[in-house]
């Protein structure tokens, strides 16, 4: 039983790790676009063939599903195994 315990505080280390990488380049993100990216983007919106209002809500869409996934896959199983390990 100890050895699976130390394999999930591994695993809980690896998640939590995973977590706060994913949650820093989400404000990365976040703050580039505001920053420079912003008008950078929709200057080059005609080449894409795609309006300003739709650039806008892309670009917010995946920052939408990106956390999402990051939440769901790594933040859930970790609050998961930690409840498990509490539990023991």
């Amino acid at each position: 039983m100890n050895n699976i315990n130390a394999v999930l505080k591994s695993i809980s280390a690896i998640l939590l790790r995973s977590f706060i990488v994913s949650m820093i380049v989400l404000v990365l993100w976040i703050i580039l676009y505001f920053t420079i990216g912003r008008y950078w983007m929709l200057s080059h919106s005609e080449l894409f063939g795609v309006t300003q209002d739709n650039l806008r809500f892309i670009n917010y869409q995946s920052m939408l599903v990106y956390k999402s996934i990051a939440i769901c896959f790594l933040l859930c199983p970790l609050i998961a195994i930690q409840l498990y390990l509490r539990s023991q």
